[in-house]
């Protein structure tokens, strides 16, 4: 399981990546949706390690968390890339059921 610090890293990682394409870049959807995701990830993080968080919460910030995963993924092979960032390889199907196993 990835943790929050991991997550920090994770959104670090890819706001570099997305800085490194260049202003141009900027009208791209993929690049419009991933910033969105890292705002947003970002504004919840900190609630994910507290104890009296609802299910439905945690579901909620590990959700964004694995489509940072999957963000991440598309520079792999950029060296900066940690191993432990690959998202998980299930169907669709399993993580609509919340199976991330």
């Amino acid at each position: 399981m990835i943790t929050s610090a991991q997550y920090v890293e994770i959104q670090h990682f890819i706001a570099d990546r997305i800085e490194e394409t260049g202003p141009r870049q900027m009208t791209d959807p993929f690049v419009a949706a991933a910033v969105a995701q890292i705002i947003v990830h970002g504004e919840v993080l900190p609630f994910r390690d507290r104890p009296d968080l609802q299910e439905r919460d945690a579901g909620f910030i590990d959700g964004i968390g694995l489509a940072l995963l999957h963000v991440a993924w598309r520079w792999k092979d950029h060296p900066a890339y940690q191993a432990a960032w690959a998202p998980p390889r299930v169907e669709g199907r399993h993580l609509m059921a919340g199976d991330y196993t």
